[in-house]
């Protein structure tokens, strides 16, 4: 276990937001709530939610290579991955790390707010997850651990550890204040880096914001709960979004500015990760030279992969051997009996 500053040491659990897109009853859930919106939402496209078994590898790679994580909680609307029917064959020391938490469950007092189909609204509320550890990692389920890591990956000293880099709002630099001067500016969309900047400015940023990546996420769950605690109508307006909206911010993203702003935090540019999106528009021997260079890069122990569920079969092969290779372990032998 990680120690905080007294030396005491505490629980880290790790978070999973998941959907099974490919469920009938959740597509009916997301057509009938789009139908009764009118013109005034999109269908979001189908990528956001399907998905081909990412969550079990997810799952396992915590398992293997972050094993003082204490709890597994995945957090899901009525469902439940096939991970858990696996592991009721596993030893009861990785069984019954896993947790299913139900939307409803971190819905309490929020309920008009559901069905939901938005991970920005759902990652909002994960703070409130019944029994969850003060010290956290939130993970998407298409994030993967490929090398073995301590606490102090994550956490040093009771600290999260925040792997980014500053960037500069747009509207300070120069050339981009240009382009909008002079061309005309399409509508704000609900980007990535939109809600990071949105919540680096909820934590009283105004010039730049320590841009996050796809990868795992340290967070301290009193941040960004004192700080909600003080502002219900913000909480509220975030979770009134079904669907993504460009007024929302990334709660990842506005605690760990709370914590920079707090001098809570230990900041590095070294990322840890590798990402690999849009698969489907790579070569087949892009993809397998990718793979192979992840293992022996020595400061990488996390991988992103977004949208497998877009790739042919012959590139899902080699994604999903990969991804059986890094997880190949003995889950029914408890770990004092591993060789």
């Amino acid at each position: 276990m990680e120690k905080e500053p007294n030396n005491k040491p505490f629980p880290i659990d790790a978070v999973i937001p998941w959907v099974d897109g490919n469920d009938p009853v959740h597509q009916e859930k997301l057509r009938d709530y789009v139908l009764s919106q009118g013109d005034a939402v999109e269908m979001p496209h189908s990528s956001f939610f399907r998905e081909v078994g990412e969550i079990d590898y997810c799952v396992k790679s915590i398992l293997i290579y972050a094993p003082f994580i204490r709890n597994i909680f995945i957090v899901t609307d009525a469902q439940t991955p096939n991970i858990i029917q696996e592991s009721e064959e596993w030893s009861a020391h990785y069984r019954e790390k896993i947790k299913i938490i139900d939307h409803t469950d971190i819905y309490k007092d929020y309920e008009e707010a559901l069905p939901t189909f938005n991970s920005i609204s759902i990652e909002a509320m994960l703070h409130r997850i019944p029994g969850l550890a003060e010290h956290c990692i939130y993970f998407n389920d298409d994030f993967f651990l490929i090398k073995p890591t301590q606490s102090s990956h994550w956490f040093e000293n009771g600290f999260p550890v925040l792997r980014g880099q500053w960037t500069s709002f747009p509207d300070k630099v120069w050339y981009k204040k240009l382009k909008k001067k002079w061309f005309p500016q399409k509508a704000l969309r609900p980007s990535f880096k939109q809600m990071q900047i949105h919540a680096a400015s909820l934590a009283g940023f105004e010039d730049c914001y320590f841009r996050c990546f796809h990868s795992p996420r340290p967070i301290r769950k009193s941040t960004i709960d004192n700080f909600l605690t003080d502002r219900p109508e913000l909480l509220s307006s975030q979770v009134q979004h079904q669907l993504r909206h460009v007024s929302q911010y990334f709660a990842c993203s506005l605690a760990w500015h709370l914590e920079i702003k707090n001098s809570t935090a230990i900041t590095t540019p070294k990322l840890g990760v590798v990402e690999i999106f849009n698969p489907h528009k790579r070569s087949y021997w892009q993809l397998q030279k990718k793979l192979n260079r992840v293992l022996v890069k020595k400061d990488v122990f996390s991988i992103a992969i977004q949208s497998l569920d877009r790739v042919d079969e012959k590139k899902l092969k080699l994604f999903i051997d990969w991804l059986n290779r890094i997880t190949d372990f003995d889950f029914q032998v408890a770990p004092d009996t591993h060789q």
